[in-house]
């Protein structure tokens, strides 16, 4: 699950035509931010003890996307983008200490057993 999301989200980043978002200032940068922060809750949450790495797993990933953005001729590289991406990532450390918060750990592996 969690290697289609990163896949989603490359397609989202880089189709020419990517899907409608609501129109309000700083809705971009807000959909980054959420987007990492989910992709980094679920990846924290199958390696806990590698949380910083795949903090810098996914900021790498987050540039790696911007920089493939800026080789196309529709969509551009955008630092904002990338520190969005990378504050994402990096605001799942408290959350990954709560309380609950292996809730995405047990649907993966309800979703391997069946």
């Amino acid at each position: 699950m969690g290697t289609l999301a990163l896949l989603g989200v490359a397609w989202v980043c880089l189709t020419p035509t990517p899907p409608r978002q609501p129109n309000f200032p700083g809705v971009d940068k807000w959909v980054h931010g959420v987007s990492y922060f989910l992709l980094a809750l679920w990846f924290v949450q199958l390696r806990p003890q590698s949380r910083w790495q795949v903090i810098a797993a996914l900021s790498a990933y987050g540039l790696l996307i911007e920089v493939l953005q800026g080789l196309g001729e529709v969509r551009h590289f955008e630092w904002a983008d990338w520190a969005a991406d990378s504050l994402g990532a990096l605001l799942v450390l408290p959350v990954s200490r709560m309380v609950g918060s292996q809730f995405l750990l047990h649907f993966e592996r309800w979703m391997k057993q069946g």
